[in-house]
Order: structure tokens, then C-alpha cells, then sequence
């Protein structure tokens, strides 16, 4: 039997660690993708919480003017929105509607919102929702896209929301010419508005705002976050 020599078996050796060293070197950097990631996610959550606690505060002090000035008990309906103004804010309407879709935030609805509103839309359901992405104003090549969910390859939700705007001329189609060169088994695109508004796109389901609220009106979060999701639904019925 020939035995290898010492030679060759040094250079073996070497190449063995060097591809443990290449291996090593891709699991560090895969980890510090995900820590990146997280610190974004958070960073994306700490400023929504930020942004509803304001409202929220300047909700009381406008009530405490009304109050002061004997005209609270006169009010047949108020709303969140209509008080911190806010009834055509499409930043402020991406965010919650983001927020809520996001299973991992602390709404209460965990993937209810998420599998009721893909079932309202495409009236398909969602299999494992585990490890679902949630990312506002996304930035592609050809621009930024409202919101987009996804999880792993599995599939990629996209949602150009219009509120007081109207959509570009081509930017759905690039919006979809970009989705679809990446890795996801399913795609699936809507058009969320409040008017009459088409999308010039074939790929992009248009949906209302009364779908979205159909979708929350049978569920409940929890008890902080209750309030904001009745006022949200009462807000996009009434506007």
C-alpha cells in the first residue's frame, strides 16, 4: 500500500483549514447580518412606539383644552387621527398598517391581521409565518416601496399604500420587475387606496381601506394597543 507522503499530507491539511477558515469567516459575517438586522428592526419599532406615544399625549392635551373650555361633552365623535391630524398622513397610515402585519410586535395580534389580510386580498392562507421580515419604505432601485413583508424564500407581500397621492408611471411595473428577479416562490402586490384610483399595473391587486378594516374588525389585541386598532378602524371607515 502507498502511504501518502508527508508533503501531501501537509498540504491537505492546509487547504482543510483554510476552508474551515473560509467557513469560519462566512458564519461571522452571516451573524453580523443578523444582529445589523435586528438593531434595525428595533430601531423601526422604538421610533413607531415613539411616534403613536406623541399622538397619544397630544390626544390628552387637546382633550384637557376642550374640557377647560366646556366643549368636550358637546363631541359626538372624535377620532386619534382627526386630534393629532393626521386624516391623510400616508406615512403615519404605513406605519401602523406595518406594525400590525408584523407578527413579532407587540400588538397582541401575533399573524391574525397577517393571514386574515392576505386571505381578504388574494383568499389564499399563509402556511409557517415563523421568522416574518417587516420593512417600511424599502428601498430598490427604481425607489422605495411603502411596505414589504416577506419570509425567507417562501413569499414577499409588497403594499404601495396612496393616500393623497397618485402612483407614478411606471413605478408599479418597476416595483415588479424587481420582486420578481428575487428567489421568492410567491409574489403577491397590492394597491392600497381610498379612492376610485386603478393601478396601471396588471400585477398589483387593488385593494380599499374598508378591506383592512374588515380584516381587524373581528380581532383583538391586547389591552394597551386596543384602543389605537379601534380608533385606526374607525378612522379609515369614517375618512
Amino acid at each position: 500500500m502507498v502511504r501518502p507522503s508527508h508533503h501531501h499530507r501537509t498540504a491537505a491539511s492546509s487547504t482543510f483549514r483554510q476552508q474551515l477558515g473560509r467557513l469560519a469567516d462566512a458564519f461571522d459575517r452571516l451573524a453580523e447580518q443578523q444582529t445589523e438586522q435586528e438593531s434595525v428592526r428595533k430601531r423601526d419599532a422604538d421610533a413607531l412606539f415613539d411616534s403613536l406615544r406623541k399622538g397619544v399625549e397630544q390626544l390628552h392635551a387637546h382633550i384637557e383644552e376642550l374640557e377647560k373650555a366646556g366643549l368636550w361633552r358637546r363631541q359626538s365623535y372624535f377620532n386619534l387621527f382627526d386630534v393629532i391630524e393626521r386624516t391623510h398622513c400616508e406615512h403615519a397610515h404605513s406605519n401602523i398598517l406595518a406594525w400590525l402585519l408584523d407578527p413579532a410586535q407587540a400588538h397582541g395580534l401575533k399573524d391574525a391581521f397577517l393571514r386574515a389580510f392576505v386571505k381578504a386580498v388574494f383568499d389564499e392562507d399563509l402556511d409557517d409565518t415563523t421568522g416574518v421580515v417587516v420593512k417600511r419604505e424599502y428601498g430598490i432601485g427604481p425607489g422605495y416601496c411603502d411596505i414589504v413583508v416577506w419570509r425567507r424564500a417562501d413569499w414577499v407581500l409588497v403594499i404601495e399604500n396612496k393616500i393623497a397621492s397618485t402612483q407614478g408611471k411606471d413605478q408599479l411595473h418597476k416595483y415588479v420587475q424587481y420582486w420578481r428577479q428575487r428567489p421568492f416562490h410567491k409574489s403577491y402586490f397590492v394597491f392600497l387606496t381610498r379612492d376610485d384610483e386603478r393601478p396601471n399595473c396588471k400585477d398589483f391587486v387593488r385593494v380599499s381601506f374598508h378591506t383592512v378594516r374588515k380584516a381587524l374588525m373581528d380581532l383583538h389585541g391586547s389591552e394597551g394597543s386596543e384602543i389605537l386598532i379601534r380608533h385606526f378602524v374607525d378612522h379609515i371607515w369614517f375618512a
